[in-house]
Parts: structure tokens; sequence; C-alpha cells
């Protein structure tokens, strides 16, 4: 723990300081993404996003970054010039802006710029300036331009010649949407809505205006009162009642240059000039704002433009400064400065309107904003107090203990030496209503009743203190009870400053989660609110404990300073602002610059409240002054915007809300605001995706945009939300916006759809396919069964036709032989050709059986071969063979048997029973086979056709192949066997 004071020290103390002044501003440049310093126009949309108007584009502003458009020569989509001069809203939310050559409309949500021509000479004119477009109650617009006016609606429309003037900057719409101007004539102009603006009522203007030379401008209050002015090196200002009729006797002259006059709703009329600001009301000037070399004082230069949000900002643009914006809201905060750079506010004081501040660099007085006096220079003051004689008590860092008189002289010293002191690390220094001085240090505290007579309470070597020896903060409640706040806990100390209570941090088995006790304070219900770093605030009601963190709405959960004002709310000073909780509502309202603060950081145990209720709280940049009871706390209203939509970096329209992206989709990109000009340090975001996320997603970071690359294809919804605390969260508007993502057409349902019937066809035919094949197989099975079956019979039926008969007659040969002698080598050579028959019979068919992928030409050669065996035994026959194979098929076994066994037959017919000299044998095979068996012998009988068991047997065989069988047999010509393939 011996550096935790050093640490403290050097983690909060950091920043420049600034003098104070009467009204503060913050300013933006071009260091802060501002396109150019000089600023024109300004205008707030109707989504609450601020146009900024400059010599060098125009810029949007969402209370954080600045987008810039600008004119490209090459890019027609781009402004028509750079010197931007006015901007309008028409109904439709297209931005319209004036520049010095060319009009031009904007689509805030795809960005696109047109350029539009009010006439045809505009398009070849070499300056075209539009320094004024106004709109009507209707949001139509009107728009003034070379001695011509136009009205714009849905489209180009009526063109008003009747209001012709060479001093455009006269013009303005009334409330009743009647036009007021300043003809050439130099006369103040009325046209009447109800007359459709023909109606022409004229009313002179007052001498001091008759007679300037200078260009004539006006505005108009809330009380219908015309002020009309000049803008001249000496510029006034004339006053027109619209309800009267009549000039007011008021006017106001000002020595310089007047730009532009806005009046507010509050009726304080901002008067730009280029010697800054003036305000005027009720026709006087009230105050005149010039830049004091502050950077929150105006800006310097020429002012050009002001003007007033929503929220009530006004903003102000200058000639070379860039811009800047106040609200009324800053004067409930002073800031006192030291005059000495990087030198913060460590406490403060106040005694007869002298301002005591110890700061990192000395003890400052101050007096009506002015220096005073600098004691204990380059030394650090931790803490400053003043006791009931108007003695103030300085600690001094690494010196020791001061007391000087009300007027800044020495009165005493304490050193590090003396015996009541033993440090010069003081951290803070507190007085009672006893006026008894409290000395917190880092080894105990001391209590002085007096500058003479003193207690010290040494905790170093107190081995039985539970929450440590350094002492950070004192106070005393309604009871006169002190609590002493160290960086173990808390002690309770009766008024005669005996221990009754300790409140332990040093375990997360405490109350307190392990935290530095930073400051004690205690709320008008006499409940105990402790502050704390790194565990936020704790509220000690009774005995129960009730933790407040930045879930609860605290800026930060570093607490530095915590006390109470007079209307009973609790202020938090932290590192990122203030904290303020309100018991009426329960929660704690966050407050930063953007409400006024001079700056968010603060520094520790520098949070006092004075005796007329006034906070003074320690900063980086000063002592803060916080008028505590004059501030009303209220939630703010921070509708979230989806202000872009990017896809593939390109901005497309959001007008529609919903949107259909094809599938090429790469990159999708979310841009987010809120209806705030001003917000970001104290509104809290979250997005949600629907159809991907279940849950709110935080946003944080300076650029509010999400990108996607990677999206499911189906609709979804991106929604967003926003509050200026966590806790409105869950009831905060929701903005969305729906898109659906369409899938690559192989993706699509249809497609799918066509695709599963296909599978389903495609199955079910492989299905069919499948079972018809194995049906076919199942029948060829069975048909080869039945075949085999059949051929089995065949076989057996030749056995027995053939080799039966040829057995039967060898045996029949062989008995004879046994019976005689007689014509033995006759009978034997007789058995020997019954047994050749028999083996190639037998030959023949196991050929045929045993060739499966049997050849037309094997085929044919093989019969030849057994014809020419056959006929050899026939020595008067002559036989022919005719071959001719253009298609050499594969024939079956059947087939072949069958075709095999009736060209035999024939042959044995024609060798045995034709007498015939000459047989002729063709096979041919194309298309189809032909076989022919032909002999010129004695033919044969149709009775004996008929009978005969060979030509039964051969028909029969050409059935069972499918074959045509003929005979053509006459007695003359032989006989002709033909087989052909159907």
């Amino acid at each position: 723990m011996k550096h935790l004071l050093t640490f403290i020290f050097i983690l909060f103390f950091k920043q420049t300081i600034v003098f104070s002044q009467d009204n503060r501003f913050i300013s933006f440049g071009v260091a802060d993404g501002l396109s150019q310093n000089s600023v024109q126009c300004i205008f707030q949309d109707r989504d609450g996003l601020l146009w900024i108007g400059t010599q060098d584009g125009l810029n949007s502003f969402d209370g954080k970054n600045f987008k810039v458009y600008r004119y490209h020569p090459s890019d027609t989509n781009s402004l028509s010039d750079h010197f931007v001069l006015s901007i309008a809203e028409d109904a439709d939310g297209f931005l319209w802006i004036g520049t010095g050559h060319g009009l031009n409309k904007l689509n805030k949500h795809t960005g696109k710029i047109s350029r539009i021509y009010l006439n045809d000479k505009e398009r070849n004119e070499l300056t075209a300036n539009y320094n004024i477009i106004l709109t009507n109650s209707a949001n139509e617009l009107f728009i003034p331009h070379n001695k011509n006016s136009y009205f714009i609606k849905k489209q180009i429309g009526l063109t008003a010649s009747n209001l012709n003037s060479a001093n455009n900057g006269a013009r303005l719409i009334d409330s009743d949407d009647n036009i007021w101007g300043i003809n050439l004539e130099k006369q103040l102009i009325l046209l009447n809505k109800k007359s459709n603006y023909t109606n022409i009522v004229k009313f002179s203007l007052p001498t001091i205006l008759n007679s300037s030379k200078a260009t004539i401008a006006m505005a108009l209050d809330k009380k219908k009162v015309l002020w009309v002015y000049t803008k001249e090196a000496k510029s006034k200002i004339c006053f027109f009642d619209l309800n009267s009729r009549k000039w007011l006797d008021n006017t106001i002259n000002l020595p310089t240059v007047i730009n532009h006059i806005n009046i507010p709703n509050n009726g304080i009329a901002w008067v730009a000039t280029n010697d800054g600001l003036y305000l005027v009301n009720n026709f006087k000037i009230k105050k005149q704002l010039i830049n004091k070399k502050s950077n929150q004082s105006i800006l310097p230069g020429n002012i050009l433009f002001s003007y007033q949000d929503k929220q009530e900002n006004i903003w102000i643009g200058s000639a070379n400064a860039g811009l800047a914006y106040y609200n009324p809201k800053f004067d409930n905060f002073k800031l006192t400065a030291t005059g000495i750079d990087n030198n913060a506010v460590t406490s403060g004081i106040t005694i007869d309107e002298i301002t005591w501040m110890g700061t990192t660099s000395g003890l400052v007085s101050v007096k009506n904003n002015i220096v005073l006096s600098t004691l204990f220079s380059g030394k650090r003051i931790p803490s400053i107090t003043v006791d009931k004689q108007k003695n103030i008590w300085v600690a001094v860092q690494n010196d020791g203990l001061y007391i000087l008189n009300s007027k800044g002289a020495i009165l005493k010293k304490y050193y590090q030496t003396d015996s009541i002191l033993n440090t010069t690390q003081i951290l803070h220094l507190f007085s009672d209503t006893k006026g008894r001085v409290f000395v917190c240090t880092e080894v105990g505290y001391f209590v002085f009743t007096d500058a003479n007579h003193w207690k010290s309470v040494y905790l170093r070597n107190n081995k039985k203190t539970k929450t440590g020896w350094y002492v950070l903060h004192a106070f005393e409640d309604n009871l006169k009870q002190i609590w002493l706040s160290k960086h173990l806990g808390i002690d309770v100390l009766n008024e005669r400053l005996e221990l009754i209570k300790e409140i332990r941090s040093d375990n997360t088995l405490t109350p307190i989660k392990r935290a530095i006790v930073t400051g004690v304070t205690q709320d008008k219900s006499n409940n105990i609110w402790i502050g704390s770093l790194r565990s936020g605030v704790y509220l000690l009601r009774g005995d129960s404990l009730i933790q407040f963190t930045t879930a609860n709405g605290l800026t930060s959960d570093l607490i530095y300073g915590i006390n109470c004002d007079n209307r009973g709310r609790i202020w938090a000073t932290t590192p990122s602002g203030i904290s303020v909780f309100e018991p009426t509502d329960k929660r704690f309202y966050p407050l930063t610059v953007a409400d006024g603060l001079p700056t968010n950081e603060y520094t520790l145990s520098a949070l006092l409240k004075t005796n007329n209720g006034t906070l003074l709280a320690g900063s980086t940049k000063g002592l803060v002054t916080i008028h505590a009871d004059e501030i009303e706390l209220k939630k703010v209203i921070a509708n979230a915007i989806i202000k872009n939509v990017l896809v593939n970096n390109e901005n497309i329209s959001t007008k529609t809300r919903h949107l259909v992206l094809k599938s090429d989709l790469k990159t999708l990109s979310f841009e987010f605001t809120t209806n705030q000009s001003l917000q970001y340090k104290n509104v809290f975001f979250q997005y949600k995706l629907v159809g991907v996320d279940e849950v709110w997603n935080n946003l944080s970071g300076d650029k509010l945009q999400i990108t996607y690359t990677t999206l499911p294809y189906k609709k979804l919804i991106m929604q967003v939300r926003a509050a200026s605390s966590p806790l409105d969260l869950d009831t905060a508007t929701i903005d969305e916006f729906s898109f659906e993502i369409k899938p690559p057409f192989w993706l699509t349902n249809w497609f799918l759809l066509f695709v599963f019937i296909s599978l389903i066809s495609l199955v079910s035919y492989l299905f069919h396919l499948y079972n018809k094949t194995k049906y076919r197989k199942q029948i060829q099975i069975i048909q080869t069964q039945k075949q085999l079956q059949t051929e089995r019979n065949r076989i057996s039926r030749d056995l027995h036709d053939n080799i039966g008969a040829y057995t039967s007659a060898l045996i029949a040969g062989i008995n004879q032989l046994k019976k005689g002698p007689e014509n033995k080598s006759e009978n034997i050579e007789e058995l020997g050709d019954y047994a050749s028959n028999i083996m190639g019979y037998l030959r023949e068919t196991i050929w045929v059986l045993n060739n499966e992928k049997l050849t037309i030409t094997a085929f044919s050669d093989r019969f030849k071969n057994y014809a020419l065996r056959i006929v050899k035994n026939y020595p008067s026959l002559s036989i022919t063979f005719n071959v001719s194979v253009k298609n050499d098929r594969v024939l079956t076994p059947q087939l072949s048997l069958n075709l095999f066994r009736i060209l035999q037959e024939s042959l044995q017919n024609c060798c045995k029973h034709s007498l015939a000299s000459n047989i002729e044998i063709d096979i041919f095979s194309n298309e189809k086979i032909l076989c022919k068996v032909s002999d010129d012998g004695i033919g044969i009988a149709n009775k004996n056709l008929n009978e005969n068991y060979g030509f039964k047997n051969m028909q029969q065989r050409a059935l069972e192949s499918d074959l045509d069988f003929r005979i053509e047999s006459t007695p003359t010509n032989g006989t002709q066997i033909i087989i052909s393939e159907k």
C-alpha cells in the first residue's frame, strides 16, 4: 500500500486548464472532421441530424462524426459548387442545398445528389447563387432566385414573379404562410397566402433603413415581430409588428456588420456580427459575447450564422474558426480556472468572496475570475479546509501542514519532524461542526481542536485495526458521528472520537467488495452513501447495503467524490462525468460535457457543498461551481435511427424500410444515430439482427456501424435502440429495417423441389428398372431352365432317335455275327459305320454345347468340316459351299444347336434319300441369317413330308428358335430346304 497515494495522484490529474467565462461554447473544427472552418449555414433535419454548410462542402454531423459532401468537377452527381449557402428539407425528407453555383437535391437515404435547374438558362450561367431556401407549414419550398421566386412542391411549380427584388436576402414566410420581402423600391411587401400570393400590400421602410444602400435582411420572432436589419459597417435593426402592421418605435444600432439574426423560442435574439455575438432581449442589447482566448469561449473572428436545434442547443458558425454550440444548461456550471496550464484542482473553499483552490501547482486565490495570488508555487496541495475562525488549513505534499489567515498569511506550520505529524503525506483535511480539524494521512489521522491543541491517532502500528491506516476522507453525519473512509473499509467514531463500528472491504465476504472507500455522505432520510474505487456507490440503509454501478446509470465505477445537495439528491464525481441519484425516480442520471459540465474528469476527495448549497468540484481543468438546486434531472429520449444501409459499400435507399438482396451479397453495413444532435458521450446503443441474434448486443466505439459478411438466405430484421442510461434500454423505442437475402437459384425452393422430384423420379425409374431387370432375369432363368429342360428332352430324344437307333443297329449286327459266318466282312464294315456315326453325332453335340459364344464364321466352318466328312462316304455326290458373312454375329447355344441339327438332318436326307448328284449349301449373315441346303435329286412327295419324322423334328427345332423353315421340292428340280430368321 505504500505506493497507493502516488498511484492515485498520477492516475487522475492530466488535462489542460481553460479560463472561465459567462457563456461556454464547445467547438468543432477541421481537426474534428469539419470540411472547412468557414460556416455559412446550419440546419437540423427531422431525424435529428445536423447539416453544416461551409465554403468547402456540405457536412452532416451526428453528434460524433462528420460526413462531407463536396463538389467534384467530373462527377455530375456531386454538389454543383463548393460554397454551400442554404439548406432546407421538403415534405418528402429530401434535402435542398443552395450553393454559389446551383441548386441541389440530396436523397439522405442513398446519399445521391441531383442538380436542379429552375430554368434552361441556368445551365450555362457562370454564377447562380441560392442563398435562401424557405419552407412553409407544409414543408413546401420557396426559393428566391434571380429576381424570381419559385415554389417547389412535389415537382417544380409556381413562379411568383411579383416578388422581384435585387435584395434576395429579404425573404421570409410567417407562421400563416404569408410571404414577406423587400422590393426594388425599398418597400416592405406582403403577399397573402389567401389571395394565392397575387395581392401585394406595401409598407414604407423607416428612414434609417430606406436611406441605407446596404443589403437588407429579416428575421421573425415568436411574437410575430419582424426584425428588419441592414448589413453594413454600422448596422441598424428596426421592428415591424405583423399583428398591428406598424413599425415599432424601438431601434437598435450596432457598430459592426450584422451577418445573421436568429431568434430562439425564449425570445432572446442571437445577433451574429463581425464583432462576435450580441444577445438582444426586449429590443435591448443584453450582452456581447467576444472571444477571450479560451477554448471554451465564443469562437474568434466574424460570426456568420446562428441556429437553435430541437434540443435547444445554440449553434454558431464563424468565418474562419469553425463551429460551436451553447446550451442554457451550461449556465448551471461555472468553471474557475487557476491560470496555470496542466494544473488540476484538488480542493476548494470560498471565504469573503475569495475562492481558494488547492491545486497540483500551489494554492491559488481568485476573485471575480481574476487570479489574486499563488502560494506554495510548484508544490502539490492535496487538500484545504477552513475552520470556525476562518483560518485556512493547507496540506502541502512532502512539506507539511500550514495554517493561514483569511488573507493568506502563514500563522503556523507543522513539519514531519514535529511529534504531532510524523508524515508529510496528508490526503484530506476536514472541519466538523465543533470546529475540530481532521488531518487524514497515510499513517492514520490527527484531530486539532485549535491551532495549538491536537490529538493524534496512529494506525500503521496498530495491529487491531481491520480497515487499514490510509485515511482518504472524513465526514460528519447528523448524529455528530465521524465517518473515516479508508483503503480497507470505514471506521465510524462517536462524538468523543471513540470507535463504534467498522465496515470492512478487505475481501469478497464483507458487505463492501474489495475496494478503496473514497468518501461518505448522508441524505435527507439519514441514509449513508458510500463512494468507492472499483465498486461504484453503496447505499447503507440500516444494516443493509445496496450497490449501484454503471449498470444502474453511473458514468463510472470509480467514485472520486460523493455529496448530497439541498434537494436530497446524491452527487458522485468520476473520471467520466458526474452521476446524480434522484430519490423520486430511484435512479442515477448521468451528466457529461454534453449537459454543460466544463469537463468530465474530476479529482479525488474534491467535492464540497457550501453553506448556500452550491457544490464545488475539483477537476482537471479547474474548480467547477455547480448550482445543483437549479438543475432538473430528466430522462433524455434518444430514439435510435438506422441512418444508412450500405450494400457492398454502396448506399441504398432506406425509405421503404424493406430491402430484397441478391445472393451475390458480400458486405452489408448499418450506420446508426439518434434524434439528438449531441448525445454520444451518454447514450447507450444496442442492436439485434432478428433471425441471427437471440439477445441484444451492446454497440460501442467511435463509429456506430455494424458490418456483416456472411448471412443466411432468409428474411431478417435489423433492430436498434438507444437510451441515455442502460436502465432505459428495455423500454426504448426500436427502429427496424427488414431485408431478405435471396438464395442462388440452386438453393431456391422451386429448384430444390425440382431436384427432389427429379431424384424421386430417378430413384423410381432405377427401382423400376431394377425390378424389371430382376423380373427379366427371373424370366430368363425360367426360360433358361425351360430351355435346358427342353434341350435335355431333345438331347435324350436325339440320343434315342439317332444314337439309340445306331446303337440298336450295332447290337443287332453283333448278334448277327454270332449266328453265322456269312458276309462277315460286310457286316463288320457296316458295324464300323454305325460306331463312327455314334461318335460323330456325340462329338458334334458336345462341340455345340461347349461353345456358348459361337460366331457365324466358326459355325459355318464347323458345319463345312462336318459336311465334307459325311459326303466323302458317298463318292457319287458333289458338294458346294457358299458362305457370305457381313455381320459375324454370336449365336446362342440354343440357336446354334437347332440350326446345326436342321442342317445336319437336311444333309443326311440329301445323302441317303435324294439320289442326287450335287448338293449346295448356302450360309449368309447380314442383318439376318439365311441358310439353304439344295440338291438335284428326285424330290420329296408331300405325303412323305407329313409323315417323315425327320422333317417334323426340323420344324420343331425351327419353331423353338423362332426361325422360318420351308421345304421346296419337285421331282424334276430336286429339293431345297430354307432356314431364315424372321
